[in-house]
């Protein structure tokens, strides 16, 4: 899978998968955090051990 990138409200970031199942979340050249998709039922949570900002 490639990187892409995500938009919210005003802040753009870019999405890298890595090749363990992990995601990289960036924000310009910053890493703001990693997360991983965990199976809650018929839906996916998407889970973070990192500390990361709440809008």
């Amino acid at each position: 899978m490639e990187s892409f990138e995500i938009q919210l409200l005003e802040d753009r970031f870019k999405i890298e998968p890595l090749e363990n199942g992990l995601y990289r979340i960036m924000e310009e050249e910053d890493k703001v955090g990693v997360i991983f998709p965990e199976p809650d039922g018929d839906a996916v949570k998407w889970a973070t051990q990192d500390e990361l900002e709440a809008g």
